[in-house]
């Protein structure tokens, strides 16, 4: 709602107002003299327009009412309507003056509140500080386990490169007796059971007898029975007699047995193999998890550090609060200061001189009870 003259009129927290605008009452009156009227003229009108709408902090819907008001008094052909005028100075002033100690008030409350703002940015500090402590433990923590992952994948590293060696050996062991079995068997084939049914004759039967009393020297036979074994196998089957037989019987049985020993061989060597080759995808793998782990730990860690960082920065954030604390206490004092210097000086002044000017017909209507006075004084007096 606003008031006849288009004003909004203050609200409850302004009620302390504006004492100065009102009727003192007669216990009141010894405190202040008594000002002569001042007729409200053109000139008058003007003048206090022009200091009404100069005061700091005036309030927007007050400048547009005084705007008003020129424009209706001091347009062309236009005249000075004084209680319309009156009314709407009055109302202005009464909303300066609460806006004013509004502000006054503002300030007040800042200044008795700096204590607890002066704890709860030491008690911030000290809780950046507590944090920043936390972030450099985990960090270090991190560097720690980075460390650790490292040298866990550099084992794993060495570990493969074990298992390969390994692997590479027992595939060399298995293709070694695979061979060497191999060659036993073809020389049992080629060079001995043609012979058990025919004589050693020839060129051709003479190479192959040295190829098996060669081969039977570098398996370990019996070396007796290999300088007789040519002999007996020159003769012709049915001129073999019971130490020939024995002598080829023995060489039968050196065959099975170091054939037998050999599939021994390539089989365990074969079983080597596969633990080694198992061995060697283990440790693969370990490498793998071992590379993954090092990558997290890494991660982390860039984490970590830019966590720290920002905890440093808040921590040097709070410092600077809790350092400005008593700048900003003083500009708070000074703020304060200056909002009882403007207040007073627009009551001392501008008020004062739209009260003389104000009409007698309009006194009536401001004769209100002195309460919102000692409101005012008491505001002031806090400030102090």
């Amino acid at each position: 709602l606003k008031t006849s003259a288009g004003i909004a009129p203050s609200t409850t927290a302004m009620a302390p107002s504006c004492s100065k605008l009102r009727r003192q009452p007669a216990a009141a009156a010894t405190i202040r003299s008594p000002q002569p009227k001042v007729a409200l003229t053109l000139s008058t009108c003007r003048k206090l327009i022009n200091r009404l709408k100069a005061t700091d902090g005036i309030p927007d819907d007050v400048r547009k009412a005084l705007a008003r008001l020129e424009s209706r008094t001091f347009g062309r052909g236009r005249s000075l309507n004084k209680e319309a005028a009156a009314a709407v100075l009055k109302e202005a002033a009464l909303a300066i003056e609460a806006a004013l100690e509004a502000d006054l008030r503002e300030a007040h409350a800042k200044v008795k509140n700096f204590e607890a703002d002066k704890d709860a940015l030491a008690a911030e500090l000290a809780a950046s500080e507590a944090r920043l402590v936390v972030l450099r433990q985990e960090a270090t923590e991190l560097r720690q386990g980075s460390t650790a992952s490292s040298e866990a994948a550099e084992g794993a590293r060495e570990a493969l490169g074990i298992a390969r060696d390994a692997r590479k050996r027992a595939e060399g062991e298995s293709k070694a007796a695979s061979r060497k079995k191999m060659r036993l068997e073809a020389v049992e084939r080629e060079s001995y059971a043609p012979f058990k049914e025919l004589p050693a004759a020839g060129p051709g039967g003479q190479q192959q007898l040295s190829s098996l009393r060669k081969t039977g020297r570098a398996y370990g036979f019996h070396k007796e029975m290999l300088d007789v074994l040519p002999a007996v196998l020159r003769k012709k089957p049915e001129k073999r007699k019971t130490f020939d037989r024995i002598t080829m019987q023995y060489l039968e049985v050196e065959f099975a047995r170091r054939v037998g020993a050999l599939s021994e061989i390539v089989k365990d060597s074969e079983q080597a193999l596969a633990e080694r080759k198992f061995d060697a995808e283990a440790a693969k793998k370990a490498l793998e998890d071992a590379r993954q782990a090092q990558k997290r730990c890494v991660s982390l860690v860039a984490q970590a550090d830019v966590a720290v960082n920002a905890g440093l920065e808040a921590v040097k954030e709070a410092r600077r609060a809790v350092r400005s604390i008593p700048a900003s206490l003083r500009l708070a004092v000074k703020g304060l200061a200056g909002a009882r210097v403007r207040l007073d000086r627009f009551n001392d002044g501008t008020a004062s001189a739209v009260r003389r000017c104000l009409s007698p017909e309009a006194e009536p209507e401001v004769s209100a009870s002195s309460s919102s006075a000692a409101a005012s004084e008491s505001l002031r007096a806090d400030s102090a």
